[in-house]
């Protein structure tokens, strides 16, 4: 009996550790991809541009050596912070704008490398659904 009550609290400890370890480790970088389309044009042939912003927590802050922005699994923007005088919170100034087709959904993904590091490879940031952007009319 002692035995199993014993198993069971430590399992029970286990457990919160390694839940509070997940919840301090996913707060750590609150890193955030937001996405928004907008009809542009309806003279002649419909043109949207979908605008695309990373952003992160004001009081923390954080530093990118690189980050990229796609769209459709295509390249739109790249940030090269300075090798010799980095900016730090570089994160925020990763953001634009890019024309796409309307009437269809467009997933945007962001990757950043760490400024803490000439090696870090780039890491997915942000979860974002896809944009829908709207149609005509």
């Amino acid at each position: 009996m002692f035995n199993r009550e014993l198993c069971t609290r430590v399992l029970q400890v286990a457990g919160s550790v390694v839940l509070c370890s997940y919840a301090v480790a996913s707060q750590a970088d609150p890193v955030s991809l937001q996405g928004v389309c907008h009809l542009r044009s309806l003279v002649g042939t419909a043109k949207c541009d979908l605008f695309y912003t990373l952003s992160d927590d004001f009081l923390d802050p954080g530093s990118a050596r690189k980050s990229k922005v796609l769209v459709d699994g295509n390249i739109v923007a790249i940030y090269v912070n300075d090798i010799s005088n980095p900016v730090d919170f570089a994160i925020p100034q990763v953001s634009g704008s890019v024309e796409v087709s309307c009437g269809a959904p467009h997933v945007v993904t962001a990757f950043v490398a760490d400024l803490s590091s000439a090696s870090s490879p780039y890491v997915k940031k942000g979860s974002l659904p896809s944009v829908a952007c709207p149609a005509l009319p």
